[in-house]
């Protein structure tokens, strides 16, 4: 129990982080210590990468994992470990007339993210898709959507997402009781088949297996993404043109020493070998690094 509002403040800040797309400014929320992170599907617009800033003002790049335009929801990842989620009842709802608050880059403004509070108005069915508003007074700005709504325990019950510009203290966020399935599905990744767990890519001819514990994510065709549900292990595999010039082993080797010369504290490649992925000639190279922004290897 909160002894006051600073405290709750105090709590929601470390989750709460600055989405930036080619778009604009917006929020959004981690939802597990590994780099999660929920937002609107406004905020991301049509990209596929953003910078996500944290609240030590650490800035990361994001990669969108899935979005549900007609309810306005979307799923992104950074790079993370033990970074702090949010903390959310997905069965509790608050009352009309209970206290909520909202966190968020309001106006893009810099420096610390906007904390505001109101009560919560009605409820309105069917308003984002499929799923309910939450309708608040609380005041909500250009740059809170995304971010989140919570109750006086600390737990997040919305997504801040809109208002009406010409009306005062109506604002909306969309209900966590119903989000949640959304961000549960878009988290699930790809459909995997057979008992071997395949992934078969929509474009280039090659399959791979994903071992248990993990998820695909096909972020574009030239961008496969997978991710270890149980921690912030990830492999990525990109298919670029190679001239007929230029060897498959040439091509890794460039891409290695572009790895080195980036700005890396720490950098140690481990193995590197040619590989199939049914029936792609591919290059599997291991690798360790360490980012100036980032507290892990």
């Amino acid at each position: 129990i909160f002894k006051n509002y600073g405290e709750i403040a105090e709590k929601l800040r470390p989750s709460v982080v600055r989405v930036k797309s080619s778009g604009g400014v917006g929020s959004g929320f981690i939802i597990d210590s590994a780099g999660l992170i929920v937002t609107n599907a406004h905020v991301v617009g049509g990209d596929l990468t953003l910078d996500v800033t944290l609240s030590d003002g650490t800035v990361r790049s994001a990669i969108v994992l899935g979005l549900d335009r007609l309810v306005d929801v979307s799923l992104l990842v950074i790079d993370g470990y033990q970074l702090e989620p949010v903390d959310f009842d997905p069965l509790g709802r608050p009352n009309v007339g209970d206290e909520v608050f909202a966190m968020g880059y309001a106006l893009g403004l810099p420096g610390m993210a906007t904390f505001t509070m109101g009560v919560v108005s009605a409820f309105r069915p069917n308003h984002f898709g499929s799923l309910t508003a939450l309708q608040t007074d609380t005041a909500l700005n250009r740059g809170n959507s995304g971010g989140p709504l919570v109750d006086s325990m600390g737990r997040i019950v919305g997504i801040n997402t809109d208002g009406f510009a010409s009306a005062t203290g109506i604002n909306f966020a969309i209900v966590m009781d119903e989000a949640i399935n959304v961000i549960n599905a878009l988290g699930k990744g790809y459909e995997l088949s057979g008992p071997d767990r395949r992934f078969s890519s929509s474009t280039y001819p090659f399959v791979i297996s994903a071992p248990n514990g993990w998820r695909v994510y096909e972020i574009k065709p030239e961008y496969v993404y997978m991710r270890n549900q149980n921690n912030s292990a990830e492999i990525v595999i990109t298919v670029e043109p190679v001239g007929q010039e230029v060897g498959l082993a040439e091509f890794a080797d460039t891409q290695t020493i572009e790895g080195v010369s980036s700005d890396l504290e720490f950098y140690k490649e481990h193995s590197a070998s040619p590989v199939t992925l049914s029936p792609l000639p591919a290059w599997k190279v291991l690798e360790s690094w360490k980012r100036a922004e980032n507290n892990f290897y």
